[in-house]
């Protein structure tokens, strides 16, 4: 037996979604899903995510916020937030067209 997992793209009840509808399938052995199951769960304790659902969209996306930040990948999850917040603050600073706040 297979266990399939259908998700389609977007969010009807926000505007300026794509113009495309995707529709996304994911199969898997019936006897592995348990085993499956338990490694995302692993995952979603490890970044904090226990009672998120995690989309296919962060997976793919670039984040060049991201990209632009030092050992990234080397920060805990504190640090690393704490970094992607500045990142994302002083950029919206820069905006704005005023001076970035030191910290």
């Amino acid at each position: 037996m297979r266990i399939c997992y259908l998700d389609e793209s977007g969010t009807p009840e926000l505007h300026g979604g794509t113009s495309h509808f995707v529709l996304v399938g994911l199969s898997i052995q019936g006897e592995t899903w348990k085993a499956k199951d338990a490694e995302i769960t692993a995952i979603k304790r490890r970044f904090g995510l226990e009672r998120d659902e995690i989309h296919t969209g962060w997976l793919t996306r670039r984040y060049p916020e991201q990209e632009r930040i030092r050992d990234l990948e080397a920060m805990g999850t504190a640090e690393r937030r704490a970094a992607v917040q500045k990142a994302r603050d002083d950029f919206l600073v820069r905006k704005a067209g005023a001076a970035p706040a030191h910290r």
